[in-house]
């Protein structure tokens, strides 16, 4: 559900999104139902909770889901970590980085409102050595990753390809795409699909020459948002898209490639199967790493 595009334009050029958050939204919640219904612009959408899946956006409140909502299996929450390695008040301390250029840079971070940084974590050579939050949030806030998705794919593709099932220069990746032998998707290689540079049809990706304040066209979203926030198969989609440009001559910031890598370890690791595989990151990346608290929502 997107922003009127002037509204949009003019919080771009003037660098301050104050107008988006003063847009006539309506949001209701129903808490017993685990159901969220937001209206804007005479558009209507919702989303509702499904424990360990999210939050799933829904074209009605009824719709029916594609997956058995099922409880993730998670190694245990400790709380006993603490930054081992922080630089300390006389200078540069046993990290060899100077304290003081350390704290300015994290006091830089922190002083605008405006930016929205509520948590940062600095590693340096494999230890951390700064962890600092804004007030409410701590280190069991759980807070949208957005974007660092696309490392999440990348990072899902790389157990994958350490168990043998995914090498990186391999293509005819999916069966949508070998059905044409004529298909030249048939050429987009897994490396490729993880530099974004798979060279499939995106819109509103970010590119140079597009107009980053539309956020729709013909009263849809464009490609980048339309698979988050159109209600949709988000696969299917991206596999039905066609070529713009060669594979792996072009990076374009696409959402549809980390998707698609994601289906790429699912079809590989759990032959396809959507229940198996909501269990399978947990078990095989977040749990070998430490991390007990990642959601990861489905379409």
């Amino acid at each position: 559900m997107a922003a009127p595009d002037h509204v949009m334009k003019e919080a771009l050029e003037q660098k301050n999104p104050r107008a988006l958050m003063e847009l006539p939204v309506e949001i209701n919640v129903d808490e017993d139902d685990e159901l969220v219904q937001l209206s804007l612009n005479g558009e209507t959408a919702f989303a509702r909770k499904y424990g360990d899946q999210g939050c799933i956006i829904l074209d009605q409140p009824d719709d029916a889901l594609s997956f058995e909502p099922t409880p993730v299996k998670r190694a245990p929450i400790t709380d006993d970590f603490e930054p081992a390695e922080a630089p300390n008040a006389d200078g540069a301390g046993s990290t060899g980085l100077n304290a003081g250029a350390v704290n300015e840079a994290v006091e830089l971070a922190f002083a605008n409102p405006m930016q929205f940084t509520n948590a940062l974590l600095v590693v340096h050579k494999g230890k951390v050595i700064v962890e600092r939050y804004r007030e409410p949030y701590d280190r069991q806030t759980q807070f949208e990753s957005w974007s660092m998705g696309k490392s999440v794919a990348a990072s899902l593709t790389g157990v994958a390809e350490k168990a043998g099932a995914i090498d990186l220069d391999e293509s005819d990746l999916f069966e949508e795409w070998r059905a044409d032998a004529n298909d030249d998707r048939r050429s987009i290689r897994v490396r490729d699909i993880l530099n974004m540079a798979s060279g499939l049809e995106f819109t509103g990706s970010f590119g140079k020459d597009e107009d980053h304040s539309i956020k729709s066209e013909n009263g849809r979203f464009l490609d980048h948002i339309y698979v988050y926030g159109g209600g949709v198969n988000s696969v299917a989609f991206c596999l039905g898209k066609p070529l713009a440009d060669p594979p792996g001559t072009a990076g374009r910031y696409r959402n549809c490639d980390p998707l698609l890598a994601t289906a790429l370890v699912r079809e590989r690791m759990v032959d396809g199967n959507i229940q198996e595989f909501l269990n399978w990151p947990q078990a095989n990346l977040y749990d070998p790493i430490g991390s007990a608290g990642m959601i990861l929502e489905t379409d």
